[in-house]
């Protein structure tokens, strides 16, 4: 399960924080798109409810956690 925070909850490292730079809903959950300090990015899949828990905005300063067994790295 991935989940993707405001920064004001507190900054894990600065590879998972950075600025939402697009929100693209997908029927049953949303793929958030956050760019990081150096222009990195990574994109997290979260379901409807836990956006609508917790709606966030383009441009927004956030950071993302997970479970390790969630992570798809690709390359």
């Amino acid at each position: 399960t991935f989940f993707v925070h405001n920064l004001s909850s507190g900054v894990k490292n600065s590879f998972n924080a950075g600025k939402i730079s697009e929100i693209e809903y997908q029927g049953t959950s949303f793929h958030i798109t956050m760019l990081n300090d150096v222009g990195e990015g990574m994109t997290v899949q979260v379901p409807e409810h836990k956006f609508d828990a917790t709606p966030l905005k383009v441009g927004a300063e956030v950071y993302a956690t997970w479970e390790p067994s969630s992570a798809h790295a690709l390359g």
